[in-house]
C-alpha cells in the first residue's frame, strides 16, 4: 500500500500531458468494397473407371470402352476442352 501511496502522485499529471494542444479538425472518412462477379475460367474434374471381363484383356477394353464414353461426354459440354490422361494404376482381384 505503501507503494501506491508513493507513485499516485507521480501518475496524476501524465493524463494531462497526454492530450493534445490543439482541437482536432472535424474530417469525414469514407470506405468502400465492392465485388465484382466474373465467370468461371477452369474446371477440372476427375474420374476412375472400373473394367470387368473374363480376362484381363476383356477388363481393360471394358474400362477403355468406359473411359472413352466419359471422355467424349466431357468434351461436348466444354468449350475448348483440355482432356489429359492421368497414370493408370492396375489392381487385380479374383472373385470367388
Amino acid at each position: 500500500m505503501r507503494h501506491f501511496a508513493v507513485l499516485f502522485p507521480i501518475l496524476l499529471p501524465y493524463p494531462a500531458i497526454a492530450q493534445p494542444g490543439e482541437e482536432q479538425r472535424p474530417r469525414i472518412v469514407v470506405n468502400g468494397a465492392a465485388t465484382i462477379p466474373s465467370p468461371p475460367d477452369r474446371a477440372v474434374v476427375s474420374f476412375s473407371v472400373h473394367g470387368e471381363g473374363a480376362t484381363s484383356d476383356e477388363a481393360v477394353r471394358a474400362m477403355e470402352t468406359k473411359r472413352d464414353a466419359i471422355e467424349k461426354g466431357l468434351a461436348s459440354v466444354a468449350v475448348r476442352p483440355d482432356i489429359r490422361a492421368a497414370p493408370v494404376a492396375w489392381i487385380a482381384w479374383r472373385s470367388g
